[in-house]
């Protein structure tokens, strides 16, 4: 394996080539330019025709505008005559490409300083979205700056997020009354539900669709199974999906229309879940876990309410590829080592190819101790105590019945 910093200058089957490492999308985002050609191969730092998603609504790290705005420029600074995205058509002519870069740049940019900009003037994330828009000149440069991924308002709270985290400076959110409580409450001061569930029915006749999710979504929170409550905000949800250019915007609006109507159940997740994880978790992919990730993920599995009285270590190792590791219950608490502590009783070792296996859930502990492919040391129920301090279930759960 080969690794480089900042830049690695190569020559691959006879043709010149430069790899850079551009953070934008991904911290370890890297693009590719063919100098005899003047082709640079961008990656996701253009990620094709639309507004860069600088925050993803599934969930991720903090993407940085500033870094991604430089890594842009970087781009910028090799004057391709032909510029390939991961995600889009091609751009011939230098001007072309330029301008695509130089304006994609701004975009970004102009989020970016306006937020900090009022951020620095104390509005707050909600405040923020409706004061940011980018100028016409940039929203109107199509298709390149149209919010078909990313938009504008989503990236607005991830940079106020980024920076200052999820406090706005009033105390009445340190210690919010609980969301069913703080519903049963509004229920109440509206007269109760059915005064409630009237007006979010006047809402989305009116076509005031946010409101009327909005209102029913209090209802939900006291009875998930309120199907009066639950079809009008499924139904609020279906018209601001298919009103909304955003892919992204319209994906979780029409899923948690689905989940509304009851057409996402346990077993469905479940088998979805299933395909998803032999999708990402190709046999390349697994056998580049190493055994510390691998245990590194039971410490967040820690069950406080099964380990609470639990101390014990386990020691695991892995004679393949020369490596032990050993992992500590502390009354609710788990710590990774590198090594096997001197004088530990539990242990298990295997090989890091059936390791493997129990990422991908093709195998298991007590199987694999049975077939011979692991091999146990100490007393079984104490290790299989050890074992049932772990939470290794995966329920399927509701994003908007909650």
């Amino acid at each position: 394996t080969l690794t480089f910093g900042d830049r690695l200058d190569t020559n691959i089957a006879g043709l010149d080539v430069q790899f850079l490492h551009v953070p934008s999308e991904a911290p370890d985002e890297i693009v590719l330019y063919l100098p005899n050609n003047r082709v640079v191969i961008s990656a996701e730092v253009d990620q094709g025709p639309t507004l860069p998603n600088i925050h993803t609504l599934r969930g991720t790290r903090f993407r940085d505008p500033v870094q991604w705005v430089e890594s842009l420029d970087k781009l910028r600074a090799y004057q391709a005559e032909y510029m390939v995205p991961l995600h889009g058509r091609p751009v011939s002519g230098q001007d072309k490409v330029e301008e695509v870069l130089r304006m994609t740049r701004d975009g970004i940019a102009y989020i970016h300083d306006q937020t900090v900009r009022w951020m620095n003037k104390g509005l707050t994330p909600d405040e923020l979205v409706e004061k940011v828009k980018l100028p016409p000149y940039l929203a109107g440069y199509t298709p390149y700056l149209r919010e078909y991924y990313g938009t504008v308002k989503h990236s607005v709270r991830q940079i106020y997020n980024g920076y200052l985290g999820w406090f706005q400076g009033d105390p009445v959110a340190l210690d919010p009354t609980p969301p069913r409580q703080q519903a049963e409450r509004l229920i109440a001061l509206a007269g109760g539900r059915d005064k409630l569930l009237l007006e979010a029915g006047n809402a989305y006749l009116k076509g005031d669709y946010q409101w009327a999710a909005e209102l029913a979504g209090y209802a939900i929170r006291v009875d998930h199974e309120d199907q009066l409550a639950r079809e009008i905000k499924a139904r609020s949800f279906r018209k601001l999906g298919y009103a909304s250019m955003n892919i992204n915007w319209r994906n979780w609006y029409l899923m948690s229309a689905m989940e509304l109507e009851g057409k996402l159940d346990g077993d469905v997740i479940r088998q979805r879940s299933a395909e998803m994880r032999k999708v990402f978790l190709s046999p390349d992919m697994v056998r580049s876990f190493t055994p510390q990730s691998f245990l590194q993920n039971w410490v967040t599995r820690i069950d406080p309410e099964k380990s609470g009285d639990v101390e014990l270590t386990l020691g695991f190792s892995f004679p393949d590829v020369d490596e032990q590791w050993a992992l500590e219950v502390r009354r609710g608490v788990a710590q990774l080592h590198k090594g096997i502590p001197e004088g530990t009783a539990l242990r298990l070792s295997m090989d890091k190819s059936f390791m493997d296996t129990l990422l991908t859930g093709e195998g298991g502990l007590v199987k694999g101790a049975l077939l011979g492919d692991v091999k146990v040391d100490g007393s079984l129920l104490e290790i299989r105590r050890f074992l049932n301090c772990f939470d290794f279930s995966e329920e399927a759960f509701g994003l908007t019945l909650r």
